[in-house]
């Protein structure tokens, strides 16, 4: 077996980050890592969280630009 250096996608880059935290099946990942980050106490944690698609088209074309 040949031993080949494990590769892994680095997680400050826009696309990645939004592949591991922005997608629907990622709200156990997202709810953990605020909670660490924000360094929350056990009676205020978040429980919940809503992903919201950042593609959303506006209602009229020229209000895009």
């Amino acid at each position: 077996m040949i031993d080949t250096p494990l590769r892994f996608i680095n997680p400050k880059m826009d696309l990645a980050f939004r592949k591991i935290f922005g997608s629907d099946h990622s709200h156990d990942i997202v709810i953990s890592f605020l909670n660490a980050i924000l360094d929350l106490t056990e009676e205020r944690t978040i429980i919940e969280v809503e992903i919201l698609d950042p593609y959303q088209a506006p209602p009229i074309l020229d209000l895009k630009e």
